[in-house]
């Protein structure tokens, strides 16, 4: 398997040399996001309404995102797996919907039972996360369904189980500080414009709110395609 190091390395190699195929994803996820964010301020600030209404109206726009935003993960994850073949990228949106369900309920199952271990303890949490890492790309990339997939993607890391953890975990959190720094930097430059050294979003007007949370989603949009490349790289890696 390839080195942490090259992973990390041949992530942003992919992303930046076919960034123009991948700004079409970036800004569904951007809008996405945007819509999200803009939706909840406007609730908060706009709205009177119970305190259990808002909850209520925010969950359900924020899962109608997620159900969205799966549709987009699906094209870059089939996307990066046809430009790390060399291969000519052709999907259509009826491709997309053939392994949507699939993915996106083994996707869901994979990640109560992760987070069930967790709950019990975080050693089960550790081991269903590497178990159970692949079980969508193997819904996406080799189109199967059912429960199988979840014993099909054990097999996939047995006998490896820490090399595949550390290239699934590190280079995420790599990408992660990133992120996290590429944000704090964006904030701080914001801050020095508005003459204040920490921002409270409590305080500021709703037009600055907007800025701040719009610039905050192109950020996290932009990073986002990043996450779903390693997995890519690391899922070619294991069936090597």
């Amino acid at each position: 398997m390839l080195k942490i190091a090259e992973i990390i390395r041949l992530s942003w190699e992919t992303y930046t040399s076919k960034f123009k195929q991948y700004i079409p994803f970036l800004g569904a996820i951007f809008i996405l996001s945007a819509l999200t964010s803009l939706s909840a301020v406007l609730i908060d600030q706009l709205l009177t309404l119970p305190s259990n209404v808002e909850f209520l109206i925010s969950s359900a726009i924020s899962f109608l995102a997620y159900l969205a935003n799966f549709v987009v993960l699906i094209a870059i994850i089939y996307y990066t797996d046809k430009f790390l073949s060399n291969k000519k990228p052709d999907i259509k949106l009826k491709d997309i919907f053939t392994v949507y369900w699939p993915a996106i309920l083994i996707s869901v199952l994979a990640g109560f039972i992760t987070v069930g271990g967790f709950i019990l303890f975080i050693i089960p949490g550790i081991i269903f996360t590497v178990w159970y890492a692949f079980a969508m790309y193997l819904a996406i990339l080799q189109k199967k369904k059912g429960l199988e997939l979840l014993k099909e993607s054990r097999e996939l890391s047995r006998g490896k189980f820490w090399p595949v953890f550390g290239r699934l975990v590190v280079p995420n959190i790599f990408w992660g500080i990133i992120a996290y720094l590429a944000l704090v930097g964006i904030f701080n430059l914001i801050g020095l414009i508005i003459g204040q050294s920490v921002i409270n979003l409590s305080e500021t007007g709703l037009g600055l709110n907007l800025v701040i949370l719009f610039v905050s989603d192109l950020i996290v949009a932009f990073f986002a395609p990043l996450y779903a490349i390693v997995g890519t790289i690391v899922f070619r890696e294991v069936r090597k």
